[in-house]
């Protein structure tokens, strides 16, 4: 055997080796080619999603998705009530000392602001959430930017967002056909500085190398948004959404998106809600009037914007004062939560669903309680009928 044979024989193994070991490997390079065109491509679960735009394809979400293993923040109440600040002055004087001194019970800030207790980002992630509602807050006394839920005084707080991200990174890396929404929205502090908080670590750690981001990037708000195909294949499977902090957020980078200038929050027709009755209701006279409402954002914006069904209830104001004398209430959000997400759920995306162009997610609490899989299973196969035949669902 001639030693040129020899060595031709020797690199074409280690060429073998070597392709092996890649294939194997979990890296992620800027654009997996292995990917590229595969007709067996599965995305987000599901070989027909791949070829639709991500503003075709309805998310699952759970809202407040940080909302665990959270503390009631008396350092918080205690300077709104020094403010005499409404609505919370009526919590201070002994509830304040009761509060710095003993703090609230595990008990009761699971019942009042808890909305995924048990069950944190990792979980929701391999139960099959993708969309994800992080509120902020800034602390009182370090003005560090951490997960919460309440504001003015009647919050409750946990540790910073580096746990989440790389929960999600970990999962993306692991899972490379997976596409993920995060929106960040209520925010109790300095906008900006909530908002720069956000936005350097969500650099530090989606932005994995140099010249490359797993942030969705677009030019302009005209630029078609990508299939999910698109988005494996480059590596870019991170949808980011600002809602009210987006116009404050410092050297704001183009991978942000205002989550206000594309969707219409279900928050604004069924905020003052407390029942299942009276969300039915409102859900029910929305999109009845759905003609009058696609009327007015085709005059307003020149297009129809995204909608959302959220079956989420908030507590009402009277159900905080039970704080003050520090006693469980009668009523918690896991009560509220699991009359609205079986019947009702499926009610509103029953008449909802044809009264709009698209909707972008079904939201719930205690979603491991519900039937948002389902939902939103539905919705995407209907999604994908409508594409084959011809529907764009929406412009962009």
């Amino acid at each position: 055997m001639s030693s040129i044979y020899l060595c031709y024989l020797v690199l074409t193994i280690s060429l073998i080796l070597l392709t092996d070991i890649l294939q194997e490997s979990n890296a992620f390079p800027t654009t997996i080619e292995s990917l590229k065109r595969r007709d067996d491509l599965v995305c987000n679960g599901s070989a027909d999603l791949c070829d639709l735009r991500y503003d075709q394809v309805t998310h699952p979400g759970t809202h407040n998705s940080a909302a665990y293993d959270l503390k009631f923040d008396c350092k918080s109440a205690a300077a709104v009530c020094s403010n005499k600040i409404k609505p919370v002055s009526k919590l201070c004087n002994l509830f304040d000392i009761l509060c710095l001194q003993n703090g609230v019970s595990k008990e009761i800030v699971e019942c009042l602001f808890e909305d995924n207790v048990g069950h944190d980002v990792a979980t929701q992630l391999k139960d099959g959430i993708r969309l994800f509602d992080f509120d902020s807050c800034v602390t009182v006394d370090t003005n560090e930017v951490v997960r919460c839920h309440g504001s003015q005084g009647i919050r409750a707080i946990g540790g910073g967002f580096e746990p989440l991200f790389q929960a999600i990174r970990d999962f993306l890396n692991a899972n490379p056909n997976e596409i993920i929404t995060i929106e960040f929205n209520d925010g109790d502090g300095d906008y900006a500085t909530l908002a720069g908080g956000i936005q350097s670590k969500l650099e530090q750690y989606f932005i994995t190398e140099p010249g490359h981001s797993m942030l969705v990037t677009r030019k302009d708000n005209n630029e078609p948004w990508p299939t999910l195909r698109q988005m494996i294949e480059t590596n870019q499977r991170i949808v980011i959404f600002f809602g009210y902090f987006y116009d404050s957020t410092p050297n704001r980078m183009p991978w942000i998106n205002s989550k206000n200038y594309w969707l219409t929050d279900s928050y604004t027709y069924t905020a003052p809600d407390g029942s299942a009755a009276s969300l039915n209701q409102s859900f029910t006279e929305w999109c009845k009037n759905a003609s009058n409402v696609i009327k007015a954002d085709e005059n307003m914006y020149g297009r129809v914007k995204w909608q959302a069904i959220d079956e989420t209830i908030g507590l009402t104001e009277d159900t905080f004062t039970s704080i003050k004398p520090l006693t469980k209430p009668k009523i918690c959000l896991g009560d509220l939560a699991r009359s609205v997400n079986y019947d009702l759920l499926d009610y509103v995306a029953s008449i909802c669903y044809p009264a709009y162009p698209y909707f972008l997610r079904v939201r719930l609490d205690f979603y491991w309680q519900s039937n948002l899989f389902k939902v939103t299973k539905d919705l995407n196969a209907k999604n994908v009928e409508r594409v084959k035949k011809g529907d764009p669902l929406t412009p962009f």
